[in-house]
This record gives structure tokens, sequence and C-alpha cells, in this order.
């Protein structure tokens, strides 16, 4: 395993278009380390500043974590192995958004907390420090998962080939089903309005036993994802965007989940930028700008509804001040809050074990259950942010608590270091079946919806494996079924399929 570990850090040619990670170039590298250290030197002068309490414990393992965050980028690896795609680069690039999400809880530290009424903000501060040396010794027990552990060379898959049998119309069937099954169900509840209206009752308890419908409305969307895969030029078409708009806004009508709205968007941009290698890094920003307004309007909309009543009026703002009214809104109520006075991982580091017991592994096995109707299982295992809930606020609703949170929670310290390392070995395993499948188009979908939707948490958990059941499902529809091929098919290049 560490021969393993020494071959992969030996340096070889410049990073060059041609990788199928998106190359990273040395600039890259160097500006990436140099933002780390810059955001860890503005926080400092904030909480100088403004006298932050507990800062003398929060910019210290903020040190510590950036430190380990900038551990892969001094490594010297393969370049047509490495990218900003590589599983290891783009879960460090997800943990410095979520670091630059959670700055407002760095640099000015804490007043209160919602499930810890009775800590002070200095106890309040440990705690934050506490989660960035736990994210820190999971991100380097992540590290040696990776890198010193064996993963032997795979073969392509026995159905992977260049010759795609991909059509256009079974694919619009496809979307047209899904989204045909979405009106049944609509019709079902009493109308969209009436649906959504049950929302007052929280929709864990309004949407129980509906969880196959929703996932079959959301088809639609992920077969946008796939006909980017195989048609990238098809973004061009204004058509297609007529029916992503539909798709997506059809999957949130019938779960009231933002989430599945950006999930799928996201990874269709990802696939679109492993196409033509390269970042839309402006169509990017403008998206997410877009994408702020559009939470705080749908955020205040499903929220609305708490009171029984649907307002569809709260959709249409009329200026162009009220939609920034409402994008700030979004940031200050929601995004700032759950990272800071919301942050439920925090009431599991203070509360567990001495109030809470630990739950030795029992959320992680609600994943094997989850297919099961709780009306055959009523007391099936739920899901950590359910547990959290009725556990840290009395709600009967998900409170999410992060990897880090769950793992702390079912095996304290070790459970940390345990879960983390699993992920990572589970990333070589990926990188191993991507670098020998690359060329098939369902796999470059497979590999990035894990990238970006899958995390070591049971809930990202669960939704990582309906997306990958539903793009499979997609596939093989599109495909008109898989067939297995020769060797003479097999073309591990990723040229060829550009």
């Amino acid at each position: 395993m560490a021969q393993d570990a020494i071959n992969m850090l030996n340096q070889s040619k410049n990073p060059t278009d041609d990788s199928k990670y998106l190359a990273l170039t040395a600039p890259n590298r160097i500006v990436f380390i140099a933002v780390l250290y810059i955001y860890v030197i503005v926080i400092t002068l904030i909480v100088i500043r403004n006298d932050t309490v507990g800062g003398i414990y929060i910019i210290p393992a903020l040190m510590v974590q950036v430190s380990v965050l900038a551990i892969p980028f001094l490594l010297k690896v393969k370049a047509d192995q490495f990218g900003w795609f590589h599983p290891v680069i783009f879960t460090v690039v997800l943990a410095l958004v979520q670091l630059l999400r959670a700055s407002p809880a760095y640099a000015l530290g804490f007043k209160n907390h919602q499930a810890l009424l009775t800590h002070t903000p200095l106890q309040l501060s440990k705690l934050l420090a506490l989660k960035l040396l736990l994210l820190s010794a999971g991100y380097l027990a992540y590290y040696g998962g990776f890198f010193f552990f064996t993963i032997s060379e795979r073969r392509p898959l026995s159905f992977a080939s260049t010759e795609s049998r991909f059509s256009n119309s079974r694919l619009l069937i496809t979307i047209g089903g899904s989204l045909l099954i979405a009106a049944w169900f609509f019709q079902q509840r009493g109308g969209v309005t009436a649906h959504f209206a049950s929302f007052a009752n929280t929709r864990h308890v309004s949407l129980a036993g509906q969880f196959y419908w929703i996932q079959l409305g959301s088809i639609a969307a992920w077969s946008c994802v796939i006909w980017v895969a195989y048609q990238p030029k098809i973004i061009r078409n204004p058509l297609f965007w007529t029916i992503i708009c539909i798709s997506l806004g059809t999957v949130f009508l019938m779960s009231g989940s933002r989430s599945s709205l950006l999930e799928p968007f996201i990874v269709l941009v990802m696939v679109y930028a492993t196409y033509t290698r390269k970042i839309p890094v402006l169509a990017l920003t403008a998206f997410a700008f877009f994408f702020i307004v559009v939470f705080g309007l749908l955020g205040e909309f499903r929220t609305a509804t708490w009171g029984g009543d649907v307002q569809w009026n709260l959709l249409r703002p009329q200026t162009a001040s009220s939609l920034t009214d409402v994008g700030t809104r979004f940031l200050n109520n929601e995004v700032v809050e759950r990272i800071t006075t919301g942050d439920t991982s925090l009431a599991v580091f203070a509360k567990v074990p001495s109030e809470e017991s630990l739950l030795l592994g029992e959320s992680y096995l609600a994943i094997a259950t989850i297919a099961v109707p709780r009306s055959l299982w009523s007391g099936k295992p739920t899901l950590v942010d359910s547990r959290a809930g009725r556990a840290f606020y009395g709600i009967n609703s998900g409170r999410p608590i992060g990897a880090v949170g769950e793992a702390y929670w079912n095996f304290h310290l070790p459970g940390v270091l345990m879960i983390f390392f699993l992920f990572g070995v589970f990333h070589r395993w990926l990188f191993a079946f991507y670098e020998a499948n690359a060329f098939f188009k369902p796999v470059i979908v497979f590999y990035l919806v894990t990238l970006y939707t899958l995390s070591p948490y049971s809930s990202s958990i669960v939704n990582w494996l309906i997306y990958s059941a539903s793009i499979a499902g997609i596939v093989f529809i599109a495909e008109g079924g898989f067939q297995r091929h020769s060797k003479t098919h097999y073309q591990p290049s990723f040229k060829s399929q550009t």
C-alpha cells in the first residue's frame, strides 16, 4: 500500500487540456493555496477588529484546517490523472465552499444557538473550534484512505462502448412519462395547490408514503443531464431549456425541496465542462446570483404554506429591488443561520454522549432500510436528520448535522476517522473505475453525480443511491438496453468521446 502511494505521488509531465479531470496547472495550485491562507488572514483581522469572543480558539483551528486542505495541492502526481474533477481535489474545493459559507461564524462568533440556549458565546466558539479540528482529522483520514489503499486495476464494463445507440425519441418518451407521473401525482393529491398546502403539517408528515412517486417525477430532470452527456450541443436548443425548466419546477412542486433544483443543474454544468474542458466561471457566477434569488423566492413561498395558505403571488416580485431584497433575506435568514445559530452539529458535540447516547451505527443502518415502507416496519431506523430534529429541537422535522456530526454521534472521535477513511477508500475505487471507463458517457455522468452529491453522510448516501439508480434506468431506456461488447470496442481514451 505504501508503494502504491509513492507511485501516485511521482512527478510527471505538465498538465494539459487532455486531462479527463480538467487540468490543474501549477499557477492554479499556487492561487488556490494563496486563497486558503489569505482567507485565514482576513478572518483573523476581522476577529481582532471586532474582539470576537472565542477567536483565540477559532483562528488556530481554522489555520489547521486550511493547512490540511492545502496538502493535495502540494502533491506531485501524474498530470493525466489529476485535475479539478479529481476526487480528492473536488472534495477539497467543496470543503473550501463550506468554509466560505461559515465565514460569519468564524469572524463574528456566536451570541446564542437555537439548540444550546444555556451555552455562552465562549462555549459556542469552543464547539466551533472543535468542529474544525474534527473536520481536519477527518480529511487526514480521508487522504489516508485514498492514497494508501490499493485498488487493483479495473477492466472496462462489459457493456461500455464508444458505439452509442442513444435515441432522442426514447429519451423524450422517458421525460414525457416522468412528467405524466407527476401530473397523476398532483391529481391524486387534489391539485398542485392542495398538495403544497399540505406542507403545513411539515413535509416529513405530508410526503409520508409518497417517496417513490417523487423519485419517478424527478427522472425528467436527470434525463436532461444524460441528454447533455450524449449531445452537448443540445444546450444551445431553446427546447432543451424549456424542458429542463419544466422538469426542475415539477420536482420542486412535488417535493418542496430546493436542492432538487440545484443538484441536477450543477451536475449538468459539470458534464458540459468535462466536454469543453473548461469551467464556465462567468456563467457559474451569473447562475449563482440567479439561484440565490430563486432559492429566496421559493423559500418564502414554501414558508407561507405553513399557515395552510399557498400564496402564488410571492413568486411574482414586481421590481429588481424586490428581487435583491429576496436574495438578501435568503442569505441572512437561511444561509447564515444554518451555519451559525442553526448549526446542529454543535449540539451533537455538546450533548453526545453526556445527554444523548451514541447511535453505534444505527443512522447508517437506516440507509439499508430506506426502501422498506414504514407501514410494514413502523420501528425501522430513521435517518439522522429526523432524529436530530427531535433530539435537539423537539420538532418533528429534520435538521441536518453533516458528515462529521453524524460520524461523531455514532462512534465519537474514532467514528470520524473511520467514516472519512472509508470515504477515501470509496473515492479510490471511484477513481480506478473512472480511469477504466471514462470513454463511456453514462460513466462520466455517474462519476460527476458521485463527486457532487455524495458525502459520508447518510442523507447524502440515500440521495446518491436514488440518483444513480435513476441514471442507470434512463441510460438503459435511451440506449435500448445494455449490450455486451467485445474487447475490440474498448477505447479507453478521453479524446475519443468528444
